[in-house]
Order: C-alpha cells, then sequence, then structure tokens
C-alpha cells in the first residue's frame, strides 16, 4: 500500500452481499485530483482497504478508517457511500 501522507482523498463505500457487507476504501492524492481538475476515474484511485463485516455500523467504519489513517496519514476530505447489490 503506497503511503499517501500528503494532502489526500478517502472514499469509502459499502456493499451488500447477502448477509455479510463489504466496506472499500479508495484513496486519491490532492495532486492527482487536482490534475484532473476534480473529474476521477478508477485508474485515479488507490484501494486502500476492503474489509467484511456481519453489518455496516459506525464501530466497524470508524475501525476500518483509522487502520487506514495510520498507514495513509489523516485525509483532507472524507465521502461515505453505500451500495447495496
Amino acid at each position: 500500500m503506497r503511503n499517501l501522507t500528503e494532502n489526500h482523498v478517502k472514499k469509502t463505500k459499502t456493499i451488500d452481499f447477502g448477509v455479510k457487507k463489504c466496506l472499500v476504501v479508495l484513496g486519491v492524492t490532492l495532486e492527482k485530483f487536482r490534475q484532473n481538475q476534480c473529474k476521477l476515474c478508477h485508474q485515479d484511485m488507490e484501494i486502500l482497504a476492503i474489509t467484511i463485516h456481519e453489518s455496516a455500523t459506525a464501530a466497524n467504519v470508524q475501525e476500518t478508517l483509522e487502520t487506514v489513517s495510520a498507514t495513509t496519514g489523516v485525509p483532507l476530505k472524507l465521502y461515505l457511500t453505500t451500495v447495496a447489490i
């Protein structure tokens, strides 16, 4: 996992798989975000974490974000999205 300690943005998604929830944390550097004039595609992002949980709780999300932040640094901006499949 690349160190993103410079300014960066994280995007977090949860995806439902039956009774399990998959939490995906994506990151992009602020430099890349600005280079692309705030228009991102999948190639601009890096997977920072993927975790599977029985339920999507605030505690699960908080724990995952703290673990990722310990490696990448505190994000400049955070977006949360939930997707059901």
